[in-house]
């Protein structure tokens, strides 16, 4: 099995940068110098954790917010370099691995991965995605737009649909499951992937997904997990 996110790299520490900035450039974000600062500090913050077989057991910079992310069941964290605010009305969270890996999510979704044998380059809704709490109510359909590598496959379109499920008891959640967790299944209707699933924490102080699970091929399947796990919804 190939270990995607804990590599190791032989090179300097401005080989690194290099390398991170260039995954940067691939997404589209030249020019973002606090960005690319932001990304360096990450990179230099998970670095160390490549030794160890469960990283997220490791001390945590609490000026850092983590993801803890399995790849084929293979854990390993990642650390938040910013909140792409490109689009207001839809933020795109952009997490780093001390690899030079980037993951990006929108409302919980993987809206782009680089770095990895199977690459969504970049992942769209044009007629965005349903909220969370209508998704509870009933279910709903909607589509994706993915550009995928390798083999240049752009603009491929996704009929999804996603609906409220019970606790999964077969998931990759690290901890006891909390009680005030709801849960999601989105299934794409070509069956070419397994389902993607979610959770996502409802309470007083609002909506957050705290989880997902999404293969983005046959052989590369991925979960993440806010981490440390009891940490309080933050936008």
């Amino acid at each position: 099995m190939r270990a995607l996110f804990v590599k190791r790299l032989a090179f300097s520490k401005s080989a690194a940068l290099a390398c991170v900035l260039g995954v940067v450039s691939m997404l589209g974000l030249q020019g973002c110098a606090p960005h690319q600062s932001a990304a360096f500090d990450a990179w230099r913050q998970l670095s160390p954790f490549g030794a160890k077989a469960d990283p997220s057991q490791g001390p945590l910079n609490p000026k850092y917010r983590y993801l803890r992310v399995t790849v084929n069941a293979q854990p390993v964290l990642m650390v938040l370099g910013y909140v792409d605010m490109a689009d207001s009305q839809a933020p795109v969270q952009v997490w780093y691995s001390g690899a030079g890996e980037v993951l990006r999510l929108r409302h919980g979704r993987l809206a782009g991965l680089v770095g990895s044998p199977t690459e969504w380059r970049d992942v769209r809704w044009p007629q965005g995605t349903p909220g969370w709490g209508a998704a509870l109510q009933q279910p709903s359909s909607y589509e994706r737009v993915l550009d995928q590598m390798p083999g240049y496959r752009l603009g491929t379109v996704q009929s999804l649909q996603i609906e409220a499920v019970p606790t999964p008891r077969d998931t990759a959640w690290a901890g006891p499951v909390p009680a005030d967790l709801r849960w999601f299944r989105e299934s794409v209707s070509s069956g070419a992937l397994p389902p993607a699933r979610y959770a996502v924490r409802m309470g007083p102080q609002g909506v957050e997904p705290v989880y997902g699970e999404q293969c983005v091929a046959a052989d590369l399947c991925l979960t993440w997990q806010t981490w440390p796990p009891h940490q309080e919804p933050r936008s």
